[in-house]
């Protein structure tokens, strides 16, 4: 959640408990993979960070109707 909350642009702050090596390292992979997933949604703050192969996110349709995702579950909620 604090990557992400981050890579949107807001300072989350430090954590309260000191990470090893090993899980920096984890959490910098994880994070370049959020980073691209929210660099393909819309969200091109976090663009600079998405470091997966060839160096920069692949943005465009990924075939998914996020409205008609979003209007199918008001519609459900609805009944």
């Amino acid at each position: 959640f604090r990557q992400g909350y981050e890579l949107r642009g807001f300072n989350a702050g430090h954590a309260r408990f000191p990470l090893s090596q090993q899980e920096e390292k984890i959490i910098a992979q994880m994070r370049s993979k959020l980073a691209c997933v929210l660099a393909d949604c819309g969200f091109s703050e976090a663009a600079s960070e998405c470091h997966q192969s060839g160096g920069s996110c692949q943005t465009g349709n990924s075939g998914l109707d996020v409205d008609a995702v979003v209007r199918s579950v008001l519609q459900s909620l609805k009944k």
